[in-house]
């Protein structure tokens, strides 16, 4: 008469014989949540890009609601940033899932540092350069998001030489999102090219 194995050896012989199976499962359960993203990213720059000729989008920020609304992106020859109510509501933005930003800075120390005027303009320039992806305060909305990206990033860039002739984590920061933000335009000026039904999976 056969002797049977213990219930324990033939347990670990089952799970052994579907590990296999099991890991073609979980790679594809995780290709799926990664497209998922992807497709949720690239419909952003599908949203953003469908505004650059302006007009299509309400303003639904509570930033817009609680400063007077600024009709036009326009810059101050002095601080040479946008008005108030347009960095505040840019500002507004900082924790949106799939804005880079939160990886080179910490969105709650540089906010609270904004607060007490503790954040130099190219830094802050550079950020409101990527917010201005999620936008939708009326003067940034009313030009469409390529052209209110590319004012941003046109003030920044000018700071660029003297941040690399004086070296600073601060500026280090702003040069790195400076270059997102010129990552952004990038893909914007592409994203009718595309797609992200492509990348889809079913």
């Amino acid at each position: 008469m056969p002797q049977r194995q213990p219930r324990n050896k033939r347990r670990a012989d089952s799970d052994s014989a579907h590990a296999p199976a099991l890991a073609t499962l979980a790679s594809l359960a995780s290709c799926k949540r990664h497209h998922r993203h992807l497709d949720t990213s690239l419909s952003v720059y599908s949203l953003a890009a469908s505004q650059g000729s302006g007009g299509g989008r309400n303003s639904s920020s509570s930033s817009s609601a609680t400063l007077p609304s600024t009709a036009q992106l326009t810059f101050d020859p002095k601080t040479r940033l946008p008005p108030p109510d347009i960095v505040e509501e840019l500002l507004s933005h900082m924790d949106q899932e799939f804005n880079i930003i939160s990886k080179i800075v910490q969105p709650k120390k540089l906010l609270a540092a904004h607060q007490h005027g503790g954040v130099c303009t190219f830094l802050l320039l550079a950020v409101l350069a990527n917010n201005a992806l999620f936008s939708e305060h009326p003067a940034i909305v009313s030009i469409g998001t390529v052209p209110a990206v590319r004012a941003l990033v046109d003030r920044a860039k000018v700071f660029v030489p003297d941040a690399l002739e004086t070296p600073s984590v601060t500026c280090c920061q702003a040069v790195l999102l400076l270059s997102v933000a010129y990552m952004h335009l990038g893909m914007l000026d592409v994203s009718s090219h595309y797609s992200s039904k492509y990348y889809s999976i079913t």
